[in-house]
Order: structure tokens, then sequence, then C-alpha cells
């Protein structure tokens, strides 16, 4: 897929909305970036761009179609400079009702209840659908906090159907940042129950369906969720990400990260930016861990014993290329392998280390189990 999937459900829905702000007292409009909206009735305040739209047809100008049975658009226009070309509108919220996206270049459709945005500032969406909005996002940074939230979520495509009761996902500025400090937020993304079922005989279906079979599964049930927090010990900032496989397994990632305080960061270009923090961002703890709901206990016979013959291979390479000091570590592993359970992977230096470290110790693994205190664990 081309573009991330919220991203495209912004362009699809705002897009309308935002090229549309100066023409609503018209049915039939085309948009100056190409694209048409319709609506059969509606009664739309263009003093601070607040009312509601019924039978809503919206063409994006790289094709497909965005069709709801209400818009609802309430909006917050802050007083600024007449000469400013800053717009900063926020879009308190934005609701639609029964709305359905279909995109022909990329050949999926997506339908929900109800699609709600709350607190989007105009440049963000700006961005986003890139008309040229302000490049500087630090004035909507400290005024407001994005979130987007649909129910009872349809979407088809590349061979699967998926189901989802819900999808959220909220950005939280970040306004006690200690000066020189990269500007940082928290986040928050979750899908929840999301049922998949492979459909047709694309290359991906065909996997999922053969996958299923052999659990004995007619659809597989998944959650995701990702999200930061931002401790103030020593500028910390805490990400973790998790996924479940309802009666499956579960995998859930936390970093622990301590970004570094620079001087002169707003002098540098992106990419020496980028190559500054990776040079000086440290890990003060990194966790893995993996839960079996009942994966093995799935598995036919077969698959097991390929499974687990797979795994034993696995083993002896690391086994052969493993300094000593790291063996310990493979013994957790196996028994998490042959007998389920959760498995527990932790790094905790005793003293934080740079990231970029990591890269380099890789040709020593010795030194990178011991200066990174590597540990795993099982129970059953």
């Amino acid at each position: 897929m081309k573009k991330h999937f919220t991203s495209y459900i912004l362009i699809a829905i705002l897009g309308g909305v935002i090229n549309a702000q100066y023409s609503f007292s018209q049915t039939s409009i085309s948009l100056s970036n190409g694209a048409a909206l319709s609506y059969q009735s509606g009664d739309i305040d263009l003093s601070d761009y607040r009312g509601e739209m019924n039978d809503v047809i919206y063409h994006p100008p790289d094709g497909g179609m965005l069709t709801a049975e209400t818009i609802t658009i309430q909006t917050d226009k802050h007083a600024q400079d007449e000469n400013s070309k800053t717009n900063k509108t926020i879009y308190k919220l934005v609701e639609i009702n029964k709305g359905k996206i279909a995109s022909i270049q990329e050949q999926y459709h997506l339908s929900a209840d109800l699609i709600e945005l709350r607190d989007f500032p105009h440049s963000l969406i700006a961005q986003l659908l890139e008309i040229g909005g302000d490049d500087n996002l630090s004035w909507d940074i400290k005024t407001a906090s994005p979130k987007l939230e649909l129910k009872d979520v349809d979407f088809s495509g590349n061979g699967i159907i998926a189901e989802s009761e819900k999808i959220k996902g909220s950005i939280t500025p970040i306004l006690n940042n200690p000066t020189n400090s990269p500007r940082l937020v928290n986040f928050e993304l979750m899908i929840e129950n999301s049922d998949i079922i492979p459909v047709g005989d694309s290359e991906l279906a065909t996997r999922l369906a053969s996958i299923l079979s052999d659990l004995e599964l007619q659809k597989l049930t998944l959650s995701l969720s990702t999200k930061s927090q931002y401790l103030q010990i020593n500028n910390i900032q805490q990400i973790e990400l998790r996924l479940t496989a309802r009666q499956l397994f579960s995998v859930a990632i936390t970093l622990y990260i301590e970004y570094p305080v620079l001087e002169n960061l707003t002098e540098l270009e992106e990419s020496e930016l980028a190559i500054t923090l990776l040079q000086n961002i440290k890990l003060h703890k990194i966790e893995i861990e993996l839960e079996d709901f009942g994966l093995n206990a799935r598995l036919p016979n077969a698959r097991l014993n390929e499974y687990h013959s797979s795994a034993k291979k696995l083993q002896n390479l690391v086994l052969a290329i493993m300094p000593a000091n790291g063996q310990r570590l493979t013994t957790p592993i196996m028994q998490f392998v042959y007998n389920g359970g959760k498995l527990t992977l932790i790094s905790q230096p005793s003293t934080p280390k740079p990231v970029a470290l990591i890269a380099s110790m890789l040709l020593f693994p010795d030194l990178l189990v011991e200066e990174f205190a590597i540990s795993s664990e099982h129970h059953p």
C-alpha cells in the first residue's frame, strides 16, 4: 500500500473539507486541487467553518470516491494577523456517519459506521494533503492534540477482508520539553479485535488460508496497540508496541530511550539532525515479551515437528556463533519453543548506551552481551 492507512483516511475525508472552505454555498463544487465535492443538503456557516452536509460525495484528484450520509464540522478559528499566511484553524470535530472510501489506484474499499476526528490543526492536514501548508507546526504542537477514531470498520483489498470494532489514534504534545531537546510527543494507536479473513486466490489470501487451516481457525483476530509516554526523569521516552493474536500469541516490545540535550538544533538540516540524534540517543532498557496462548497446541503434528526441527537448526546455528557468555540465553528460548508459556528478553546496561553503539558491537557479540546486560527468562 503506497500510503499509510491512517494518512489515506485523512486525505480522503478532509480533502473536501480543506479545499471547499470557500465554496460551501454550492451543491456541486469543482475544487482547486482537481477534486470534486457534492452534497444534497446542508447548512454551513463560512464565518467560522461550522455546519453539516448530508448525502456527501467526494472524488479525490487521484481517483476513487468517498461517500457519507452526514458530515458535521466544528472549528475553532483563532485570531491572527491579517498579513499572516498561516491558517490557525483547529478542526475541533469532523464527524462522518456511514462513511465509505473506495480507492481505484490501490484497489481497496473501506467503510465505517462512524469516523471521528478531533482537534486537527489546519497545517497538519495541509501537510498530509500536500497543499502548501505552514511547514512550522510549533504553534499547532502547543495548542492541539489530534485524535482519530473509527467504529465498526470494514476493509477489503489484496485478498483479505478485515473487520474491526474500533480503531483509535492520538497525538499529545509534551509541553515541558527540556531546552535544546527534540520536540517530543506522546502517541497512541489501537486496533481492537480485528478479524482478518482470506478471500480469492491471491498469493496473500492463499498463504493466510493455509495458515488458518493448519491452526483450525476460520479467521485471525488481531489487536495492535502502540503508545509512548514521556518520563521526566533523564528525559526518557517509554515506547511500547504490543501485538496480540487471540488464541495464539502476543508480542510486546518496550523501549526506554533517553533523548539528548543539544545546542543549535534548529540550525541543522533534517539529515544532519537525524545523524546527530542517532549518535546521541541512549538506550536505558529494552524488554521483549512473548506469550503463547495456544499456538503450540493448535499446530498439527506435521507442522509442529517441522517447527521444532527448524527451531533446533536455528539453535545449533546460534550456539555455533554465540560467544560462551551468551549461550545461556538459548536455554529459555528453546524451552519456550517446545513448551510455550512466556519468554522475556531484557537488555538493561548498568549505564545507558548510545543506540549507534549497538551496530558497531555486532562485530563483537561477546562484548554486546556483557555491555548491554542481555538476559532471557522462561515462565511455563
